[in-house]
């Protein structure tokens, strides 16, 4: 309907603006049927309906040389086609997989031992709710850094790479997170 269009041409223009912008001077990138399926099947699956989302998502292939078609000897940019193809493309993008051979992120990770199992535990658990990809896109480089006694049980610390990140984890997966890690039994509590 109309309100998806708006969604569209707003998706449309942060992708000019940030990207397009910097590959083809004066061009812009338009919206396709094809394009307006798959920007329509992103917005609901891997951005959760969130605007910031998609610009955050927009600025690391607007800062990536390989995405801008910068390398040497690799004739190749992005598209809004290719950067949307999939769930797991959007993935492989939010990890900095095509960062142009910057390490990518880090796996999930707990620091301390007593609890790694069981954060591990967890990590399976929200997959498995959510999907490999937008777990992998959102918990990548976060990693549990404390755990304190509570009456309520154990409280975990997660340290995520940026506030954005944090946010984001906080507004869609927090309630999740805590049911899962009530629910593992591979640590004591």
């Amino acid at each position: 309907g109309k309100a998806q269009n708006k969604i569209l041409e707003q998706m449309l223009d942060i992708w000019n603006e940030e990207v397009q912008s910097k590959i083809t001077n004066g061009q812009k990138a338009i919206l396709t049927e094809k394009r307006k399926e798959l920007l329509t099947e992103r917005w609901i699956d891997d951005f959760a309906e969130d605007i910031r989302a998609w610009r955050y998502f927009c600025e690391i292939i607007g800062k990536s040389d390989f995405c801008l078609g910068k390398i040497e000897g690799k004739d190749w940019t992005i598209d809004l086609t290719w950067a949307t193809q999939s769930s797991d493309r959007v993935a492989k993008i939010l990890e900095g997989g095509f960062s142009g051979g910057k390490h990518p992120p880090k796996p999930p990770s707990c620091a301390l031992p007593e609890y790694r199992d069981g954060w591990d535990e967890v990590i399976k658990r929200m997959t498995h709710h959510h999907g490999a990809a937008a777990i992998r896109s959102w918990f990548s480089n976060s990693v549990i850094t404390a755990a304190e006694d509570t009456p309520d049980g154990v409280l975990l610390k997660l340290e995520c790479p940026r506030p954005f990140v944090r946010d984001w984890i906080e507004k869609h997966y927090l309630t999740d997170l805590n049911h899962c890690w009530d629910e593992q039994t591979t640590c004591s509590r």
